[in-house]
């Protein structure tokens, strides 16, 4: 303990003098001041529900600095002066994340250590340059500041809180004045979540009040869907959001500040989606872009939130089906690609789709890989990385090949199928999805149509995967190698039958289910699974293959098993006949 504390000390008093900290104090007097909204002091602390992690506070009192999957050894030298790691590291680094790992503890050492690097990065990038005032990353600095001052400000003297308001005014100054020029639209929103912040957690800043309030409403019209989802299409995104949002909520009430309408509006809609996209472990399912589960974050959320929100069945607007019986989730992919301009990572997995049984996912996408090699990034963002049919090893999205090209674009992903037709139907036996894309149309003039039934005591999931002629579209008479994926996630193991018909596979808790398949053989090969935010986890896919040359059908079931009937796989040629047309069904 003695050695971290002297750390925090070196850091602190190696900041504090020196002839480059004089001449950026000296610059810093020269600047001017009457533009800067300098507020006079914090007055609130904005509720956190990120949950902080001790481990991390006790690498980091050792000099090892972990962020996006990577970490740094730097002994007693200060992180910010670390400019070797990459952008993902850095972008973590100056976002003031790890302020909350500090505040687990919050005891002496820890409040040395955060008002350490906090003066240490106020002394070091006082002028508004560089990635480290990129617009999402200082706003998501401002917030943290506001929301961890008690650790790093008590104690502390005079002159640090004075040099510590006065850095809040610059970047409350700066992210007044890149929203307007930004691109990125969830930059711009959490720009006017920081800046709502401002103004009700720092006195002296009521006269920005009205502008921050325009900012935060205009961005939430716009970008939150009216069945609650964001226009990015990522899961991911909402969570991020939500994590800031509730809180400023929050902050609203307990200060008595009336709350922007559109804030309770977009609120009353985005806790109902997430709702939809959970599985029942509580975390996310991983739909285009959203790689990380975490589920304690999003526990601590719906609990501050209070949210009692039920789930949606279909949610038009975002593009998502769920079908629910018993213990039995399936969560369906139902939406056409996001535009570019939505600030999308969007991934080609039109039409995939996950399944959970209780608390343990079955079926499940690769995920996303957002802080490793560009290599991963393509590979997930591909079809094939998806429970879907592909055609021709292709995807059903234009997937950039290289990576520099994405500094043109948002992500991996580029283009995607423009129509994406949904019905969601229920009768006696069950419910069912009826969905279909063009993303094949103009390469390969076919259709690719998906119906999943889920019986309505859960224990029978059906599908069938239809390659149809598109309209307006020749025919090539070419045959097509076809795969119909169903990645595994690594928690279950699978077993392929000898004649290769079925696939045994088993739950952690024993719960066994049968997966056969009608029109193609089952394989079993390996795959990868991403729930974090770099490193990938080794799992298996159920793969059929088969050759087509115009339309064609594959069906396939999921079953759940009794327990006695788990020890072996079954030896049945193929399954009994889906009811996904005619009948009693009514899509």
């Amino acid at each position: 303990m003695n050695g971290a504390l002297s750390i925090a000390q070196h850091i602190a008093h190696s900041t504090a003098s020196g002839t480059a900290a004089r001449l950026r104090q000296a610059l810093n007097r020269l600047m001017p001041r009457a533009k800067s909204p300098t507020p006079e002091r914090i007055s609130h602390a904005p509720l956190g529900l990120a949950p902080g992690d001790p481990d991390r506070a006790q690498a980091m009192y050792r000099g090892q600095w972990t962020f996006a999957g990577s970490r740094q050894d730097l002994g007693i030298a200060s992180p910010f002066s670390h400019t070797g790691a990459d952008p993902a590291w850095r972008a973590a680094l100056f976002s003031f994340e790890w302020l909350a790992d500090l505040a687990v503890s919050e005891n002496e050492l820890s409040r040395a250590q955060a008002r350490a690097l906090v003066g240490d990065w106020i002394e070091r990038y006082v002028h508004r340059r560089g990635p480290a005032w990129d617009l999402a990353v200082t706003s998501d600095r401002t917030i943290a500041m506001m929301r961890h001052a008690p650790l790093y400000l008590t104690g502390a003297g005079e002159d640090f809180q004075r040099r510590v308001l006065a850095s809040l005014g610059r970047q409350m100054r700066h992210i007044l004045a890149r929203i307007p020029a930004s691109g990125d639209p969830i930059a711009r929103l959490k720009g006017a979540i920081a800046l709502n912040f401002a103004i009700v957690c720092m006195a002296g800043l009521e006269k920005y009040a009205e502008r921050a309030t325009a900012l935060l409403e205009s961005e939430l019209d716009r970008q939150i869907l009216p069945d609650g989802g964001h226009i990015s299409r990522n899961p991911e995104v909402l969570v991020d959001l939500l994590l800031d949002l509730v809180p400023l909520r929050h902050a609203f009430e307990t200060t008595q500040t009336p709350a922007p309408d559109s804030l309770l509006i977009a609120l009353d809609r985005m806790l109902p989606f997430l709702a939809t996209l959970r599985h029942g472990d509580g975390g996310l399912a991983l739909f285009n872009g959203a790689g990380a589960t975490r589920r304690r974050a999003i526990s601590s959320l719906v609990q501050a939130a209070n949210s009692k929100a039920l789930p949606i069945e279909r949610c038009r607007h975002s593009g998502y089906a769920r079908l629910a019986a018993g213990k039995t989730l399936a969560i369906v992919d139902t939406g056409a690609a996001p535009a570019m301009n939505t600030g999308a990572a969007g991934h080609a997995g039109c039409l995939s789709f996950e399944l959970s049984h209780d608390t343990t996912r079955i079926v499940v996408n690769c995920g996303h890989c957002a802080d490793g090699p560009g290599e991963w990034r393509r590979a997930t963002a591909a079809t094939a990385a998806h429970s879907t049919l592909t055609i021709g090893k292709r995807s059903s999205a234009v997937v950039l090949a290289q990576e520099w090209l994405e500094m043109f674009a948002p992500g991996p992903f580029l283009f995607g199928p423009e129509n994406v037709g949904v019905e969601v139907g229920h009768a006696e036996t069950g419910s069912i999805v009826n969905a279909r894309h063009d993303g094949y149309a103009k390469r390969f003039g076919l259709i690719h149509q998906r119906q999943i039934f889920v019986a309505r005591q859960g224990g029978d999931v059906r599908g069938e995967d239809r390659l149809l002629p598109a309209p307006d579209q020749a025919a090539s008479g070419k045959v097509h190698d076809v795969a119909v994926r169903f990645h595994l996630h690594p928690a279950v193991k699978a077993t392929l039958s000898q004649d290769g018909l079925s696939v045994l596979i088993m739950l952690p808790n024993r719960t066994g289910w049968r997966f056969s398949a009608k029109g193609a053989v089952s394989a079993l090969e390996e795959s990868v699974y991403f729930d974090d935010r770099s490193v990938p986890q080794r799992t298996q896919q159920i793969v059929l293959n088969t050759a087509v040359s115009g339309e064609t059908s594959l069906k396939w079931a999921f079953r759940l098993l009794e327990k006695s009937a788990t020890a072996r796989p079954d030896r049945t040629a193929a399954p009994e006949g889906l009811p996904l047309t005619g009948g009693s069904m009514n899509p």
